[in-house]
């Protein structure tokens, strides 16, 4: 238990100690905890070049061709994304530098596991945005090419041999 004489001094020293005073002091304090930078709350961090983000995120744009305020949403969201991957590979790459067979059971091997998770993570959300981006694409095709109406999809002829036919324990129902 804690005496009243060290409560007192801790409180005092509380009251001495009022964190960074400069811009620069506060910003910096602002990064104590990161690790990885994959969870941060700011994307870009500071030593990471805006410039090579602007340039992968106007390559992208260029492939991928987007159209309208959600397709760009999209493509901003796949370069976050491919910019997390790359920080990811990064961190991965310096950890496994100094990783020897000693540090199976360490916090290094913990880091790498983490690492692996937060890669495994990025690529989900990337097939994802991918899938989305690419299913408003088609759509937007579809109903400049007349296939669409603002209803839906045109209903397409089905002749006689592509009807469906249920089926009970494999055996077709008439």
């Amino acid at each position: 238990m804690t005496t009243t004489k060290k409560l007192q001094a801790n409180l005092e020293n509380a009251k001495k100690s009022t964190g960074p005073k400069s811009e620069t002091g506060r910003a910096a304090s602002s990064r104590n905890a990161l690790k990885h930078g994959l969870a941060a709350e700011k994307f870009l961090l500071g030593d990471e070049n805006p410039e090579e983000f602007e340039a992968l995120h106007a390559a992208l744009r260029e492939a991928l061709d987007p159209v309208g305020l959600l397709e760009e949403d999209l493509v901003a969201r796949i370069t976050m994304v491919h910019w997390s991957m790359r920080r990811s590979l990064g961190a991965e790459k310096e950890l496994m530098s100094v990783f020897t067979p000693c540090d199976l059971f360490t916090e290094r091997s913990r880091a790498v596991t983490a690492l692996g998770q937060y890669d495994n993570m990025h690529r989900r959300k990337l097939k994802m945005l991918e899938a989305q981006l690419r299913a408003y694409q088609a759509l937007r095709s579809d109903r400049a090419s007349g296939k669409m109406t603002e209803a839906g999809p045109e209903p397409s002829p089905v002749g006689e041999d592509e009807t469906r036919k249920e089926t009970k324990g494999g055996q077709l129902l008439n």
